[in-house]
């Protein structure tokens, strides 16, 4: 039981039915899944050793991201899963490239209906599929508990339907790039869309003190997107660089 309200609890997290900043205690959760307070405690427990709610005085919480813990689990996806995606295109796997495109549909169908939790979903189910294609397993299993680690963050930036569009835009790359094996290709496509949503997210500034400190480099490739939907880029405002430094 403590594991089927483990998942319920996670489900919900990564659907966006318990977003960043909510606080909620065991009666709640108890009620909500239709189960004892024992087996919700126990799945609770292993939510926060597992890092994805925190413990508080009168219940628990799903931690929102500030600017400085955004920019540092951007920066270790920027570390991994370019290098994921390079595996994946590697692999061949047609099972798993055959996952990636229903997710793919499905994301894709979410944005143009405009329902978020169906987007989230697939975008969550895509890029599990994706890092299961990942034949580095000491880097797949990273790449998993970091994808963990970002569920709530990610939520909340495809609540902006440009984001969404963003994903959709980069994704279709990414999956015509894993279809013909284009590992360097595909390696390349994540890391553009992760300096994209670097720039939109942290700031132009933040943004290039991140490519700075993981050594990436802007690319002008051929594979570099020349459709993307074109969006101004978000100035920090100056109490957020404050916090940032």
């Amino acid at each position: 039981m403590r594991e089927q309200v483990y998942d319920l609890i996670r489900g919900d997290l990564s659907h966006g039915r318990l977003a960043a900043g909510e606080r909620f205690v065991e009666v709640e959760l108890a009620a909500r899944y239709g189960v004892s307070r024992t087996p919700v405690r126990e799945a609770l427990f292993q939510l926060v050793n597992d890092g994805l709610i925190v413990s508080e005085e009168r219940g628990y919480l799903v931690p929102p991201d500030d600017s400085r813990s955004f920019a540092d689990r951007l920066e270790v996806h920027l570390l991994l899963d370019p290098k994921v995606a390079f595996y994946a295109a590697q692999s061949g796997d047609k099972d798993g490239v055959k996952r990636m495109t229903h997710a793919f549909e499905g994301l894709r169908k979410a944005h143009k209906a405009g329902k978020f939790e169906a987007f989230v979903d697939a975008s969550h189910e895509l890029r599990v599929a994706m890092r299961a294609m990942c034949r580095n397993v000491a880097l797949r299993r990273c790449a998993m508990l970091v994808e963990d680690q970002f569920l709530a963050a990610r939520n909340e930036m495809f609540r902006d339907p440009a984001n969404q569009a963003i994903d959709v835009h980069y994704t279709q790359l990414l999956l015509n790039a894993i279809r013909k094996g284009a590992a360097v290709e595909a390696e390349q496509i994540v890391r553009n869309f992760m300096i994209t949503v670097s720039d939109r997210t942290l700031g132009e500034e933040e943004s290039e003190r991140l490519l700075q400190r993981t050594g990436t480099q802007r690319s002008s490739n051929s594979y570099e997107d020349k459709s993307i939907p074109t969006t101004p880029r978000p100035r920090p405002s100056p109490a957020r660089r404050a916090r940032s430094r």
